[in-house]
C-alpha cells in the first residue's frame, strides 16, 4: 500500500452485498409491522353496538354530543358515560384553541384542534370511573381542564342513555 494513494481492493464485495441484503430484508419486515400498527390505531374495531361520541374543546371544559342527541358539558361536573365491552369512537375537535383529549388509563390521546376532527377509540374493559385531561398547554386554566370517564355495565348504560337516568 502507497501513502496517499487509495487501497486497490476495498473488502469483499460478497459480504457487503450480503450484509446490505440483510440490513433491506431487517428493514423490510419492521415497516409491514409499523403499517399494520398504524391500521390497528386509525382504523376503530367497530360493530353493530358500537357508537361514536362527539368531543368539543374549549376553554376550560370538554362538551360531549352522543348520537341520540343528548348533549353536556364537563364543566357542570357529569361524566362522560360508556358502555363496558363496547368499542366506543371518539370524534374529537376544539372550538377555540388547540386542545388535547387524554384517557390516561386507557392509553389514548387526541388532539383537539379547530380545524378539523380526529378520531380515536376505546375498548374498555372494566367498569368504573377514570379521568380525562387536556395534554396540550391551553391557556391560564388548562390545569382546571378535567372530567371523568364512567364505563358502565351495558344494561345501565341503555337505561341511562334512553332518558331513565339523570346525567
Amino acid at each position: 500500500m502507497v501513502i496517499g494513494r487509495d487501497p486497490v481492493v476495498r473488502g469483499d464485495s460478497k459480504v457487503a452485498f450480503a450484509i446490505a441484503l440483510i440490513i433491506t430484508f431487517f428493514l423490510l419486515i419492521l415497516s409491514d409491522a409499523t403499517f399494520d400498527s398504524i391500521d390497528f390505531f386509525e382504523e376503530p374495531e367497530t360493530n353493530e353496538d358500537s357508537f361514536t361520541v362527539f368531543v368539543t374543546g374549549y376553554q376550560y371544559y370538554w362538551e360531549y354530543h352522543y348520537p341520540n342527541g343528548l348533549n353536556y358539558t364537563s364543566s357542570n361536573g357529569g361524566p362522560l358515560r360508556i358502555p363496558v365491552d363496547v368499542p366506543v369512537v371518539f370524534e374529537v375537535s376544539s372550538g377555540d384553541v388547540f386542545h388535547s383529549f387524554a384517557l390516561p388509563e386507557h392509553r389514548i390521546k387526541i388532539d383537539a384542534l379547530p380545524s378539523r376532527a380526529n378520531i380515536g377509540w376505546i375498548l374498555a374493559e372494566e367498569t368504573g370511573e377514570y379521568p380525562i385531561r387536556c395534554f396540550e398547554l391551553c391557556g391560564d386554566y388548562h390545569s382546571l381542564m378535567i372530567g371523568h370517564l364512567e364505563v358502565m355495565e351495558q344494561e345501565e348504560f341503555d337505561a341511562w342513555y334512553s332518558g331513565g337516568m339523570s346525567s
